[in-house]
């Protein structure tokens, strides 16, 4: 887990006195609920992305694909 992400959870696990794990947790099922923004191109649904973010390439996808089994 990045510190950044822990360290929110730490915040947020003191405000409601709860374990980190508990924190962890209820922030999972909230980013799990929200909706994801999609458009149609072509028949095809489209993630659609928050600027900024890595490029979704064919050669990244070569690099996951050798990780499967």
């Amino acid at each position: 887990m990045s510190d950044d992400a822990l360290e929110l959870a730490r915040k947020l696990a003191r405000r409601k006195r709860v374990s980190v794990g508990e924190a962890v947790s209820e922030l999972v099922r909230r980013g799990a609920q929200l909706p994801v923004p999609t458009t149609d191109r072509q028949g095809l649904t489209v993630v659609r992305l928050p600027k900024g973010s890595t490029r979704v390439t064919a050669a990244a996808i070569e690099v996951l694909l050798e990780d499967l089994p």
